[in-house]
């Protein structure tokens, strides 16, 4: 009995240090990514998006240099993107420009800085990196104000092989708040293999789960480095327009003319497009209705957020002559988007679309929202979707109906 009562001690001894020891570790490898000054790497990625079912491949290889300058990306860098094995384009940023090309077609495009400085800030966020060796802030490795964070727990699960690389692998977990939205975050979970003889993170994944009306989605990514030199002499050239292939041919960016919408009171154009369960409706089919029609696709964040104000509008003037009709230019039978709207109570008329219609009713954005008049003119359209939009469609509908 005194054996097993000294065991009992002792276990209760070691779980603090246990605690502090995985702490310490999450310190020096966030001390070496602090360091990093400039470097190479490759990168594999496998992603799993929100409501898609499958793990999707992508592979990187980046030069990348930090730099103390107000500018769109807090690296200059020569990456090279692939997606699922095949090569994708090669994308390069200076003091002075971005730019994108293909060595398949030996096209590009520059972007200098000045004067489109605003519009590479908007689109950084579609170039991915190995954000612990590029951002200031190491994320999504903890620091100081995560250890205060009461809900934030780590586990030291041991030393695990990640390819040649004896790596401490160590869980942690960032509890959600209690904000009332739309997606209620359930958990947010991460994994870390970090090599034992440098400190350097090589591995990390994130899982996080989300609720949304009945519907539990799950968007994961696991980031594994294949190689890195960091902080090692390289040549400048390779993040300069020297890198550039001599046989590329450079245009200049020219900004996108977002197409104006169609003008209110025209006739809306015809369409005919078969249901989630095979049977056709056309516009024609539905003169003396009044038609609200929204253009959507499965993931896309704010067509979710509307979904549930469609519905309410259907349920409330459906036997008053409104018909609510959902248009799904991007998502077939084989992205289980009957599945995806019965978890979300969605039960109005959802059609599979061509993406021409989307061009003939110039949908710049996702949702977009049309109002139909009973003989089939436009009365109304919306682009996206926020508060107040609700309210603005009702008061639409109740005059015109």
């Amino acid at each position: 009995m005194k054996k097993n009562l000294f065991l009992v001690i002792l276990l209760a001894m070691a779980i603090p240090s246990f605690s502090q020891d995985v702490n310490q570790i999450f310190e020096k490898s966030r001390a070496k990514c602090q360091s990093i000054t400039h470097g190479y790497y490759e990168m594999t990625t496998h992603k799993k998006y929100m409501s898609g079912p499958d793990t999707t491949l992508y592979a990187s290889n980046c030069y990348f240099k930090k730099h103390q300058e107000d500018l769109p990306f807090p690296v200059y860098f020569h990456a090279r993107y692939s997606y699922k094995g095949e090569y994708g384009y090669d994308a390069l940023f200076t003091d002075k420009e971005l730019v994108s090309f293909s060595t398949k077609d030996s096209t590009g495009t520059i972007t200098s800085l000045d004067p489109w400085k605003e519009y590479i800030e908007n689109i950084s966020h579609n170039y991915d990196f190995y954000d612990l060796f590029t951002t200031t802030s190491s994320y999504p490795l903890p620091d100081d104000s995560t250890y205060l964070d009461t809900t934030y727990r780590a586990i030291l699960h041991g030393v695990e092989k990640v390819g040649n690389w004896n790596c401490y692998h160590i869980e942690s977990h960032e509890l959600p708040n209690s904000e009332d939205s739309p997606l209620k975050v359930l958990d947010s979970e991460y994994h870390f293999w970090i090599n034992k003889e440098d400190m350097v993170p090589v591995q990390i994944s994130s899982t996080i789960s989300i609720v949304m009306g009945k519907d539990t989605m799950v968007q994961y990514d696991l980031l594994t480095l294949d190689k890195y030199e960091l902080n090692t002499p390289f040549e400048e050239k390779k993040i300069s327009m020297e890198a550039i292939p001599p046989y590329i041919r450079l245009k200049e960016y020219t900004p996108y003319k977002t197409p104006e919408p169609l003008p209110l009171d025209t006739i809306a154009p015809a369409w005919s497009f078969p249901s989630l369960t095979d049977e056709v409706l056309s516009l024609e089919s539905l003169k003396g209705k009044l038609v609200l029609l929204d253009f959507f696709y499965k993931s896309c964040f704010p067509c979710m957020q509307a979904l549930p104000a469609l519905q309410s509008l259907h349920e409330k003037y459906k036997d008053k002559g409104l018909v609510v009709v959902g248009l799904d230019p991007y998502d077939d039978k084989e992205d289980n988007l009957a599945s995806f709207l019965a978890k979300r109570d969605v039960d109005y008329t959802i059609l599979y679309a061509s993406k021409d219609i989307a061009k003939t009713y110039r949908v710049s954005g996702y949702p977009t929202i049309f109002l139909i008049s009973k003989d089939g003119r436009i009365l109304y359209v919306q682009v996206g979707y926020g508060e107040g939009v609700e309210a603005k469609l009702e008061e639409i509908i109740a005059r015109n109906l």
